[in-house]
């Protein structure tokens, strides 16, 4: 099975513009609902972000979407907690 990386990369740099470059990429969740949500994968090129929904199984799913800096209207990101695991015995 691929990893993350060499299953979407070739796909979101079909989508660079010429002399484009993907310089990042990662996974990301969304909600849409109250109770739906689904999974995308993130490039970052140094002009843009690209967005690509993802199906159930991680395969692209419909039309990527491309995000410039002055398109973006505000930021949130949740606060990460990290909780010891606990073992028992």
């Amino acid at each position: 099975m691929p990893d993350f990386e060499s299953k979407h990369r070739p796909h979101l740099e079909g989508l660079l513009h010429p002399g484009g470059e993907l310089v990042g990429l990662s996974a990301a969740t969304r909600q849409q609902g109250m109770f739906k949500g689904g999974a995308v994968a993130i490039g970052v090129t140094d002009r843009r972000l690209l967005i690509q929904p993802l199906d159930r199984r991680g395969d692209a799913s419909g039309e990527a979407i491309s995000i410039e800096p002055q398109e973006i209207e505000s930021v949130k990101a949740p606060v990460v907690r990290a909780y010891p695991a606990v073992i028992p015995g």
